[in-house]
């Protein structure tokens, strides 16, 4: 992983975890669909927040990604932090 606004400048940065979070929703129940296909839909969201060495703080949130179909996804984000 790179910092997004790093390469946008197109700086080199060394990334640092700092803060994060699990926003825990209730149980989900995996399933397989009519072709035989596992499904697994976890609704809970995991999020990450790095600083780069410049300065920068990018904000990574995760909803785990289902084998078999498009459920989940990871959005990376840019986030203003006041001084």
């Amino acid at each position: 992983m790179k910092c997004i606004q790093c390469v946008k400048e197109n700086k080199k940065s060394t990334l640092f975890a700092r803060h994060g979070m699990i926003v825990t929703n209730m149980g989900f129940t995996p399933y397989y669909d009519e072709e035989g296909r596992y499904h697994s839909h976890d609704p809970n969201l995991s999020t990450q927040f790095f600083e780069c060495s410049n300065g920068h703080v990018s904000k990574v949130t995760t909803l785990k990604k289902c084998g078999s179909c498009d459920f989940g996804k990871e959005t990376v984000e840019l986030v203003e932090m006041k001084k």
